[in-house]
């Protein structure tokens, strides 16, 4: 009997499993990233909202040429494709959607089909303002936007929550995300809710980092909502960041100088990327040339401004042919 043999055949066996577990695992990263960049947003910096009033019997196609006219999304085809690929099509509901360039398109697919409504309470999704939230919700009934943004601006709730640090301006701080809440919360109950989101997720471990950056809470949280509005691609977060905070230690400032406040209620991941961003030297970045969102990023002033010309060149060439 050949023992070498039969004991050999299960490691064979096993290894051949393995390697055919790795090779799916494979090709389903690859189809997530392939998923991820199809549906990447027509512009993450540019957080203008627009109502779009999507009529009883409009199909897929019908939907898409109405996000393209109106400056939602840059590609029909690929709106169409992951509409056919998620099982969209015949989904998408009539009604009235405030929708954004700076949102990916499974966003915005899910978005009209759900509205921001969930089965349970909703979903605000990352870089709302207080204002596009306010609106948000009322147009589901959840809130009156008005009575919203009036509760929000109060100043109620500074001396709840210790990392508004005294102020009353809560943008930034209402948590994208989602939310179980019964449309019979008013809206205090509602803000409330969010900041206790804000409060969980804002752990004793990223309270300390903050200070280890010798940053305030509301510093990071300006921070993160420009890195939410600037990065196009989820995984330049830590980049964009990096670059903030070295031109901060450089004594340089932020390009455009830091805002008083946030522009947004930035997404959890762009807060960690301020919390731990990516160790470089790099105190520049701008779109590519390319125009598909990714930026260059750079330490050299000259090769700075090199690559911003770039960029505005064949941005202009894009809109040239357009408008043609």
């Amino acid at each position: 009997m050949n023992t070498e043999n039969s004991s050999t055949k299960p490691k064979k066996r096993f290894s051949r499993i393995i390697h055919i577990l790795a090779g799916v695992l494979i090709v389903i990263g690859c189809l997530y990233a392939l998923m991820t960049y199809i549906a990447r947003p027509m512009d993450k910096a540019d957080n203008t909202y627009i109502d779009i009033v999507v009529p009883n019997g409009a199909n897929t196609d019908e939907l898409a040429d109405m996000l393209v006219e109106n400056g939602i999304i840059e590609s029909k085809g690929r709106f169409t494709f992951l509409s056919t690929v998620l099982m969209h099509n015949n989904k998408y509901k009539p009604g009235i959607y405030s929708l954004s360039p700076s949102m990916n398109m499974n966003s915005i697919s899910n978005m009209l089909i759900n509205g921001i409504t969930t089965s349970d309470g909703f979903i605000i999704p990352d870089g709302y303002t207080v204002k596009q939230t306010a609106e948000a919700l009322d147009h589901v009934g959840f809130a009156d936007a008005d009575t919203f943004k009036l509760v929000a601006s109060s100043g109620i709730f500074t001396s709840q929550f210790d990392f508004l640090e005294g102020s009353s301006d809560l943008e930034g701080y209402l948590l994208p995300g989602h939310y179980e809440m019964s449309k019979d919360a008013d809206e205090a109950m509602i803000i409330a809710a969010m900041l206790y989101q804000f409060d969980e997720f804002y752990t004793e471990e990223y309270r300390i980092r903050t200070s280890e950056l010798g940053l305030s809470t509301r510093e990071l949280v300006i921070l993160a909502s420009i890195v939410e509005n600037e990065s196009k691609l989820d995984k330049e977060m830590g980049t964009i960041a990096s670059v903030l905070l070295n031109r901060i230690s450089a004594g340089i400032g932020i390009e455009g100088g830091m805002p008083s406040k946030p522009l947004c209620s930035p997404s959890r991941e762009a807060i960690e990327a301020v919390l731990y961003s990516e160790e470089t030297d790099y105190l520049y970045y701008v779109l590519a040339e390319t125009l598909d969102g990714t930026h260059i990023f750079t330490s050299d002033y000259a090769e700075y401004e090199a690559a911003k010309l770039a960029y505005e060149a064949a941005l202009e060439a894009k809109n040239s042919v357009v408008e043609k």
